[in-house]
């Protein structure tokens, strides 16, 4: 296992504990990403005596930073995905607790929107040749459960996740990273793309009902 896999089952480690958030976890990933492209090319124009005339050192190295380099989309793929279907969950529970019709019909839409997101990122790890077994962080295991807590109300869930995504421009840049951690492989860039659209349409909805009972107490 090269420095650089070794790095990325870290991070993944930290993430999958609580220790790191998602958006430190995609920029640590970016940094092992520049870093792998920073070194290749030192590497394989080195003129050491030790290459092979038909240039074989210089390929491995290539391949072994598009190696990298898919792991680590791998794992950011994979990560998306759990976190999508936990949503999914989540707001299918939520769904089913709520007395609110109005509320119960976003919800129902917005768990759609998230249980389909998952389904796509499940299709292309898989096409990438990884297997889905990313599980959620701790921290966002805790979150998913205080909103499906018997005791909150409907306002007290859509204040958590108002106060979690405070300001809709600043989403949006935080999903545009996911879209940017694709690098050059356009089929996933495009699908981070495309979901990122469906999370900032969930979370303007969640904005408008938080107002909207809020301003009925």
């Amino acid at each position: 296992m090269s420095v650089h896999e070794q790095e990325l089952k870290r991070l993944l480690v930290l993430y999958r504990k609580g220790h790191i958030s998602e958006e430190l976890l995609l920029e640590q990933m970016a940094e092992v990403r520049d870093g792998v492209r920073a070194s290749a090319p030192a590497m394989s124009a080195d003129p050491s005596p030790n290459l092979a005339p038909n240039g074989t050192a210089s390929v491995s190295v290539a391949a072994d930073a598009d190696s990298v380099r898919k792991q680590q989309l791998m794992v950011i793929i994979d990560c998306s995905r759990a976190a999508e279907a936990s949503g999914a969950c989540t707001l299918e529970g939520w769904a089913r607790l709520t007395a609110d019709a109005g509320l119960e019909g976003g919800l129902r839409t917005a768990a759609a929107r998230e249980a389909t997101h998952a389904l796509l990122l499940e299709q292309r790890l898989v096409e990438l040749g990884g297997s889905p077994d990313r599980e959620i962080p701790d921290w966002l295991a805790r979150f998913n459960a205080a909103l499906l807590a018997p005791e909150a109300s409907d306002l007290d869930r859509l204040s958590a996740i108002v106060a979690q995504f405070p300001d809709l421009d600043e989403a949006e840049e935080q999903l545009d990273k996911m879209a940017d951690a694709a690098g050059d492989d356009e089929l996933t860039r495009e699908l981070f793309v495309t979901i990122r659209e469906d999370e900032l349409a969930t979370l303007r909805w969640v904005h408008k009902a938080f107002q909207r009972l809020k301003n009925r107490v």
